[in-house]
C-alpha cells in the first residue's frame, strides 16, 4: 500500500458565502434595532441639543418616534419652540402634534432641508425684522441666511398663524379650521390683519386638503406686500 495519505475533501461553504451571510445578519439586526428602538430615550437629549443650538427653549413634550431613511420622518406628540426675545409672540410653534421630514445628506453640510412639515392644531408666531432677522431661523444668529431651513411645504390641520413684518406695517392673523367631516369637506381658512395701523379686509376661503403649501420665504414675500397668502389675492387698501 502507498504510505501517502489522501487529504479529505473540504466540507462546508466557501468563505465568501459565510461573509455574505454575516453581513445579511448584521443588516437585519440593525434594521430591527432601528424599527423597535425606544426613541423616547432620545427626547431629552434632542430637546437640550436644539435648545442649546438655537438659544431658545425647544421641547417635544410627550412622545417621540422616528422612521429612519434618506428622508427621515420625525413624529412629535406635543411640541413647543420659543421665539427669539425680539419677536412679538413668545412661541414660534406650539402644536398638539407634528410630522417633520428631514433629508439626512444636507445635514452633513449643516443645511437643514425639510421637504414637508405637517402640524396638528398649531399656534405659529412668524416675524421678519427690517435688518433681515427671521423668527424661524434655526441658529443663534437669526439674521444669518445660512441658519434658515429650506421648507418645501407646510400642511396645517386646524390652528392659527400670526405673521408680523414691521418694516411694511403688516400684522396678519390666519385661522385654519375643518368645517365639515374630513371625508367630504375642504378645510376653511379665515384671514385678517393690519397694515400701517389700519384694519385690512377680512378674507375667507375653502381649499383642498393642503391648507398651506408655500415656502416660508414665499409666505413672507406675499405678506409684506399686503396679501394674506397666495390664494387670497385681494389687496389691502
Amino acid at each position: 500500500m502507498n504510505g501517502t495519505a489522501t487529504a479529505p475533501a473540504p466540507h462546508g461553504h466557501p468563505l465568501w458565502a459565510k461573509v455574505f451571510v454575516g453581513v445579511i445578519v448584521v443588516v437585519a439586526l440593525l434594521a430591527l434595532l432601528v424599527a423597535f428602538f425606544p426613541w423616547d430615550l432620545l427626547r431629552g437629549p434632542l430637546n437640550r441639543y436644539v435648545s442649546d443650538r438655537t438659544g431658545r427653549h425647544f421641547e417635544i413634550t410627550r412622545h417621540l418616534d422616528v422612521k429612519v431613511g434618506r428622508t427621515t420622518r420625525i413624529f412629535a406628540d406635543g411640541i413647543e419652540f420659543a421665539n427669539p426675545e425680539w419677536a412679538q409672540d413668545p412661541l414660534l410653534l406650539k402644536a398638539r402634534g407634528a410630522e417633520i421630514d428631514i433629508e439626512l445628506l444636507p445635514l452633513l453640510a449643516r443645511h437643514v432641508v425639510m421637504p414637508l412639515i405637517r402640524l396638528d392644531q398649531p399656534q405659529l408666531g412668524l416675524q421678519i425684522e427690517p435688518d433681515g432677522r427671521r423668527s424661524w431661523s434655526l441658529g443663534r444668529d437669526t439674521g444669518n441666511p445660512g441658519n434658515l431651513p429650506q421648507i418645501g411645504a407646510l400642511v396645517v390641520d386646524q390652528g392659527t398663524a400670526h405673521f408680523v413684518v414691521p418694516a411694511h406695517g403688516a400684522d396678519i392673523t390666519t385661522e385654519f379650521a375643518i368645517d365639515a367631516p374630513a371625508a367630504a369637506a375642504a378645510p376653511g381658512r379665515k384671514c385678517s390683519g393690519r397694515r400701517g395701523g389700519r384694519p385690512s379686509v377680512s378674507l375667507s376661503e375653502r381649499r383642498g386638503q393642503r391648507v398651506a403649501g408655500s415656502r416660508l420665504r414665499r409666505l413672507s414675500w406675499r405678506a409684506s406686500r399686503g396679501r394674506c397668502s397666495r390664494p387670497a389675492i385681494r389687496e389691502w387698501p
